[in-house]
């Protein structure tokens, strides 16, 4: 049987065990670990959200930008293909980096010299992601 461990369960591995709100299960099929976080434990990064307007303008609000594939698809079709659409609608959950590429994006059409040190490390940080993209951002 799977083993699944979830933060804050009192009971652990039997049917309808109750969790900390007092709430009972009623599926048996995963034996279920109790693991209580604490700050000695578990140690974990919080980042600022970005807010396009406000942060645009300040490198450093960007510099922890870890690009992925999501978000290369998503510069490759803003930055190498300008003509095929004038605007686009992007939907994902909170937290996923949607303002964060924005920003980002923002930051490198405009490539002002205060921006250059963080544009570079994170140009270098797609190189891993596409390759191609992470050309055209250098000669930038």
């Amino acid at each position: 049987m799977p083993e699944l461990r979830i933060p804050g369960l009192v009971e652990t591995g039997k049917k309808g065990a109750a969790d900390a709100g007092g709430r009972r299960g009623a599926s048996g099929k995963a034996r279920i670990l109790a693991t209580k976080a604490s700050s000695t434990q578990e140690e974990s990064t919080y980042l600022r959200s970005i807010n396009i307007t406000l942060d645009n303008a300040a490198p450093h609000r960007i510099a922890h930008f870890h690009p992925t594939a999501k978000s290369a698809r998503l510069l490759r079709s803003w930055l190498l293909n300008p003509d095929q659409s004038s605007s686009y609608f992007v939907v994902a959950p909170y937290g996923t980096g949607k303002s964060l590429t924005a920003a980002f994006f923002i930051q490198a059409v405009e490539n002002l010299r205060p921006s250059g040190d963080v544009l570079g490390r994170i140009t270098e940080r797609f190189t891993t992601v596409d390759g191609e993209l992470a050309n055209e951002l250098s000669s930038r």
